[in-house]
């Protein structure tokens, strides 16, 4: 028999692989019964199921899959911070005493995220792009004001703004720091202030339609564009990109017919870092190349390279 709670069920067997997943293990070694999550879980166990109270503070491995992040708490509600683990974890050691978890996105990308306490602590806000008003925030909205401490992965820079669209007193991050009231090399307190957030990483978004709508795909680096949106996107965004030249395959593997883009110097009429974006192309149809000529490249786009500058 399965049993099923939102976002997670128990099973017999291993799930499909699937992105931001992770199986939750009743024993060391991956041994006995194994819940499947998909999504954050503030109450492992919230007690309607008597028959199946597992897995709260039943928990001795854990498996990741598709660069999952996953924070584990000790308490409820994302209390009493325990473990981070990440695409590079397969086992845990400290056994028996998770009670919710948090979910957070794909490990493999820089990326910064906010905990609502200090030394990691607390509901945590994952920033990937950036966040002009953190009081929408996804995925955990209203996080306005709240956060108290950050962490740092695979090289990302943000820039926190105590307002919104990145205005304000602000200061640059580029480690982690478990209390935000003390930020290295700035005298600012930001602990409870901070309403938006910068990705100062250099990063190409795309959309499904024009006008940068539907559904959107983040590239940090060369690569294929993955899943729905292989080939169909309409329009795009290039940020924290200067002078610098981008070519664009119909085919994966950086193969195929090409089309090279091209971003502005920096210069007049540029922000930085306040305003990071520095190319947008609304309608991938009607565009030009680098060297000026009219190209059609709508729901074209197979693989991006980033040229050296």
């Amino acid at each position: 028999m399965i049993a099923m709670m939102a976002g997670m069920a128990f099973a017999t067997d291993p799930p499909p692989v699937a992105p931001h997943g992770f199986n939750m293990y009743e024993h060391p070694g991956y041994g006995g019964r194994f819940v499947y999550f998909v999504e954050s879980q503030s109450v492992l166990d919230d007690g309607s199921d008597p028959a199946n109270p597992w897995p709260n503070d039943a928990v001795s491995g854990i498996r990741m899959f598709g660069g999952a992040i996953v924070d584990v708490y000790n308490d409820v509600d994302f209390g009493s911070f325990s473990k981070q683990f990440d695409a590079t974890d397969v086992f845990w050691t400290d056994q028996d005493d998770a009670s919710s978890i948090n979910l957070m996105g794909n490990s493999l990308h820089p990326h910064l995220v906010l905990y609502e306490d200090t030394n990691y602590g607390g509901k945590a806000t994952t920033i990937v792009t950036s966040d002009p008003d953190l009081a929408q925030g996804i995925p955990v909205s209203g996080s306005d004001n709240t956060a108290s401490s950050l962490r740092v992965f695979n090289g990302a820079i943000g820039w926190l703004c105590v307002d919104v669209n990145y205005f304000g007193s602000c200061v640059r991050v580029a480690e982690d720091i478990p209390d935000l009231s003390s930020v290295p090399g700035s005298t600012l307190d930001m602990n409870d202030k901070v309403s938006s957030v910068e990705s100062l990483i250099p990063h190409i978004i795309l959309w499904q339609d024009v006008d940068y709508g539907g559904l959107s795909h983040v590239i940090s680096e060369s690569s294929d564009v993955d899943g729905e949106m292989l080939e169909r996107a309409s329009s795009m965004a290039f940020y924290n990109v200067y002078d610098q030249e981008f070519t664009l395959y119909d085919g994966a593997d950086m193969t195929g017919d090409s089309h090279t883009i091209e971003t502005p110097t920096f210069g007049t009429g540029i922000q930085w870092p306040r305003n990071a974006l520095t190319l947008a192309i609304s309608d991938l149809g009607d565009t030009e190349d680098s060297d000026g000529n009219s190209i059609d490249i709508d729901d074209w786009i197979g693989s991006i390279q980033f040229v050296a500058p």
